[in-house]
């Protein structure tokens, strides 16, 4: 009869074996953009201190440092009449940490940069490329195309025959959907009761599952 083409999906929830953190340091000086800059590079010689500590060994808690980013901008503010008047310059880097999912380690990192001019954003949760747990989200997607080649031969009196093809989506052109949906997760602040004035509260980072979506396209034979 023909040829009868299918996409397959599954869902599933997995660990994420990778956690991603941004770190942004700022300085600023009223005198000059160079001044501005070594006191960027002053701030940034402590936070790398803290992160070459986590680089270290087979289990290293930090497995890759890119530094995507650094700017310099003019301080300025504005006047009643909307005159404008430069306030100093302020000196930025952005990096990225690509770290292995640890709440403990992760929890350890955050308090070490917790400092003036450091601002942490993150992390967000990715599950390794070579995860086992990745083999039953596709084998799900290939059972569900199979159900659903099935249910569309029923409808015209055919049965499903052998596989032509299979491809994941976008293989053969463009495709919106996503193999996996990378999650994002604020920092949890733990906040048990009796703590005394001035006494540091723990800040936890709980390591939580990601959503994933597998799909899959595949190309059966349609016969009578």
């Amino acid at each position: 009869m023909g040829e009868l083409h299918v996409r397959g999906h599954a869902d599933a929830w997995l660990q994420p074996g990778r956690a991603v953190m941004d770190v942004h340091v700022t300085a600023s000086d009223p005198r000059s953009q160079q001044a501005a800059v070594d006191n960027l590079a002053e701030l940034c010689a402590v936070v790398d201190e803290v992160v070459d500590e986590r680089r270290d060994g087979p289990r290293a808690l930090i497995r890759r440092v890119v530094v995507s980013s650094v700017t310099t901008t003019e301080d300025v503010e504005y006047g009643p009449g909307g005159q404008r008047h430069r306030t100093g310059f302020s000196a930025t880097r952005t990096s990225v940490l690509d770290c292995r999912a640890d709440a403990d380690g992760l929890t350890g990192l955050v308090a070490a940069l917790a400092r003036d001019g450091v601002q942490v954003r993150g992390p967000s949760w990715h599950v390794d490329d070579d995860d086992p747990a990745w083999v039953g989200v596709r084998t799900a997607a290939v059972t569900d195309a199979r159900r659903r080649a099935e249910a569309y031969a029923m409808a015209v009196d055919g049965h499903v025959g052998a596989v032509r093809s299979i491809a994941e989506p976008g293989l053969r052109g463009s495709d919106p959907d996503a193999v996996a949906r990378p999650h994002a997760a604020a920092v949890r602040v733990a906040s048990a009761g009796g703590h005394e004035a001035g006494e540091a509260r723990a800040v936890r980072i709980a390591v939580e599952p990601v959503q994933v979506t597998v799909a899959v396209e595949v190309a059966f034979d349609l016969g009578p």
